[in-house]
């Protein structure tokens, strides 16, 4: 955690002076050191690694797999490096992602122009920007006598409308030290509302209750909610949110540690976990919070040393064991734990989707998967 202060503090509004009208009491514009903030700083051997992998490497896979996912990595400087390529290399490069995003091939007369399209589709943004999350209606209505349950639903709402179009490689990014305004905007207005909610607290028994019946019905159990919640309670001026992220940031931070394994192996575990927060934050209705997916690669790792044959051996024998255990009142009543066997057969089905992502090429080594199961 860096040592510099995360933000600029605002000043307190004392919780007897709301007026829930927020025209004629406006909410502090918090300002915030978000790249001092951001628990890493860049890392050189991420970029160096794939500068040199765009240089040498002839594998689509590989090349759309680094471009989107090296933190830090210039456009301009991954075209300019893939520009050097011949053309028609290039060009049949293009034609395979516009199929596969099923775009319409854009013309292009040069190399560098070729690998421009090239490196502009790859790092599209597919999601429309975050929505600015107000934090000041939230004080105000605490401070009000507006319905707990209201307040709960919306924060909730408010919550996962701007969460769920904050994408994967903004997370990266901003994990890595670089600037990005969603997630800045996200963090400082948690950030501040707890600081101002904590000082309420100080001062006013009555928002100690009205904050411990909110934290009791959140709907979601969404982390970030909760931390601004609960560390309000307990007058926490100090804890930064990023605490209540950890189960997602760690993972994203930890790959740095990696250099051994070579910037490959990063950026595929990086292509698993954005595909697990599309299909799991960003495209899901009904997400399970507190860690909505796995951050574990062992189904990866297992692709690389079994073969079809074996890891369908594995899987079967382990999903067996499941089903041994079943009654049939947890099917009646859909239980936690048929729950548990259904989120086991959607994780997989994910998996496999991330592993085809990486490379297509795995789908022969699937349908013998299939087939052995």
């Amino acid at each position: 955690m860096a040592t510099s202060p995360a933000y600029e503090t605002t000043a307190s509004i004392d919780a007897s002076s709301v007026n829930t009208n927020q025209t004629t009491h406006p909410w502090p514009t918090p300002t915030a050191l978000l790249p001092s903030y951001s628990p890493s700083s860049p890392s050189c051997w991420m970029k160096e690694e794939a500068i040199r992998t765009l240089q040498t490497s002839h594998d689509f896979y590989i090349i759309r797999t680094i471009c989107k996912f090296v933190p830090g990595l210039d456009p301009a400087v991954s075209a300019t490096v893939l520009s050097k390529r011949w053309k028609l290399w290039l060009d049949a490069f293009l034609k395979v992602l516009c199929q596969r995003e099923v775009i319409q091939e854009p013309p292009c007369d040069s190399p560098l122009s070729t690998a421009e399209a090239i490196v502009r589709i790859i790092r599209r943004r597919q999601l429309s920007p975050a929505p600015e999350w107000d934090g000041a209606w939230i004080f105000s209505a605490l401070n009000s006598s507006t319905d707990i349950s209201t307040i709960a639903e919306k924060f909730d709402a408010q919550m996962h409308s701007v969460f769920s179009r904050i994408t994967f490689e903004d997370w990266v990014e901003w994990t890595y030290g670089f600037p990005n305004d969603p997630i800045q905007s996200l963090l400082n207005t948690g950030f501040n509302l707890r600081n101002n909610l904590a000082r309420s607290v100080q001062n006013h028994t009555i928002m100690v209750d009205r904050l411990q019946l909110l934290q009791k019905v959140l709907p979601s159990r969404h982390p970030l909610p909760l931390w601004i919640v609960s560390t309000a309670i307990a007058s926490d001026t100090i804890s930064e949110p990023s605490e209540a992220l950890r189960f997602f940031i760690d993972p994203i931070k930890q790959r740095d540690k990696e250099q051994s394994s070579g910037i490959l192996s990063v950026v595929q575990r990086f292509s698993i976990l954005n595909t697990r927060h599309e299909l799991q934050i960003i495209g899901a209705t009904d997400i399970k919070w507190p860690k909505p997916f796995s951050t574990d690669f062992y189904f990866w790792e297992s692709i690389q040393i079994n073969s079809p044959l074996d890891l369908a051996k594995s899987n079967t024998e382990s999903v067996s064991k499941l089903y041994r255990k079943l009654a049939a009142e947890d099917v009646l009543d859909n239980s936690e734990y048929m729950k548990g066997i259904e989120r086991r057969w959607s994780d997989l089905s994910i998996d496999i989707l991330a592993c085809l992502i990486i490379n297509e090429n795995l789908t022969v080594y699937f349908m013998d998967f299939a087939k052995a199961r």
